[in-house]
């Protein structure tokens, strides 16, 4: 016997996550295209290792926190519409 969810619930969630998908895939493209930035800040000198190590540092943080929190809502949303 097969996991079943009522009519219109399947639908719902399959749709929840290809919209966290296509999300985390565009943040994905902008935060490569920041860490990229920051490579040429640091190649052309216009930066200094330090501020490119705090910088990067921010924006690896920055990208996994928001990563977590979208997981986590379509997480919630996920089990909420299994429990009711």
């Amino acid at each position: 016997m097969g996991f079943s969810l009522p009519f219109g619930k399947k639908r719902k969630m399959r749709k929840l996550m290809e919209n966290y998908f296509k999300n985390r895939n565009r943040e994905k493209i902008a935060f490569d295209a920041q860490k990229r930035q920051l490579d040429a800040l640091l190649n052309e000198k216009r930066i200094e290792q330090q501020t490119y190590e705090r910088f990067r540092a921010i924006l690896e943080t920055q990208y996994y926190r928001k990563k977590r929190e979208e997981w986590t809502k379509v997480h919630n949303k996920f089990q909420n519409s299994l429990n009711s």
